[in-house]
């Protein structure tokens, strides 16, 4: 069963999401935060599965200004990717929580679904994250020949598109969902600091404030994911107070798959993966 809901951040985006509700009793309470430019709408085959094969009320939504919350012209937007990976995914949480307050609740988020998190407000509460290919990374820590593709998005292609369409047309260039000018170049920023968004880290945004003892944290990577390697899921497992032991790094060929890579671990058709996901 499904349930299309309208909420609100705290700023006044209006946001769109879904509830998948299992059969039976439910066991817990589930959101996910999305990646970057993926719509709530590829997330939908795992929440279903974790509704009906795991017991849990499953939340997807999409951020202000992408996919089903968009509003208007992409071109005028102001979204920026701290407004995504706080009021965004902070009013998510809130929103499930308000609705069903006598669960467990569970988060997961999917590269910028978990990259935020410790910087966060209102942590309390989580029972458990699954961080799932969620890391801190520089253009620099890509292999090649995968590193000439982010260098051409963050130094070539990339600025001249978004400098001249006022925004990132990712669905006219194969890559997702379109993404606003100011999400861009913030992400950009991001992805070429050898520390992410630690430089701005209580300046420009809340300082890392993860103490959560009681919260379990899980964190997956994958051996093929070039766009997000291992060793950058490590880094962002020591924001969380967490040491490199604490990544279970997933090689594919050993669950019978061929690749998986940074999106595809929410893909049908990697579905081995849902087991060790939710495990």
């Amino acid at each position: 069963m499904k349930k299309v809901e309208v909420f609100k951040t705290k700023d006044g985006a209006e946001l769109i999401g879904e509830f998948f509700l299992p059969s039976g009793a439910a066991r817990g309470a589930l959101v996910i935060n999305g990646a970057t430019g993926v719509p709530q709408t590829f997330y939908r085959a795992f929440a279903e599965y974790a509704a009906q094969e795991h017991g849990f009320v499953v939340f997807t939504y999409d951020y202000r200004d992408m996919g089903r919350s968009g509003r208007g012209s992409v071109r005028k937007s102001t979204a920026s990717m701290a407004d995504w990976g706080l009021q965004d995914q902070q009013a998510a949480r809130a929103y499930v929580r308000r609705n069903f307050p006598e669960l467990a609740f569970w988060t997961i988020g999917h590269s910028l679904g978990a990259m935020t998190l410790p910087l966060q407000q209102d942590t309390s509460g989580i029972d458990r994250v699954i961080c799932v290919a969620s890391g801190n990374v520089s253009h620099s820590d890509h292999p090649w020949p995968y590193r000439a593709q982010a260098l051409m998005f963050w130094f070539g292609l990339g600025p001249m598109v978004a400098a001249l369409f006022g925004y990132i047309p990712g669905k006219l260039l194969g890559i997702g969902e379109d993404l606003p000018g100011p999400a861009y170049w913030q992400w950009r920023h991001w992805c070429t600091s050898k520390n992410t968004f630690g430089d701005e880290a209580g300046q420009t945004l809340p300082a890392i404030n993860w103490n959560q003892p009681a919260t379990e944290v899980k964190f997956i990577a994958f051996e093929d994911d070039v766009m997000m390697p291992p060793h950058c899921v490590k880094r962002l497992a020591r924001d969380y107070g967490k040491t490199d032991a604490d990544v279970t790094v997933i090689t594919p060929a050993a669950l019978g798959l061929e690749a998986v890579g940074h999106i595809g671990a929410f893909s049908r058709k990697n579905r081995a993966v849902w087991d060790q996901i939710l495990r």
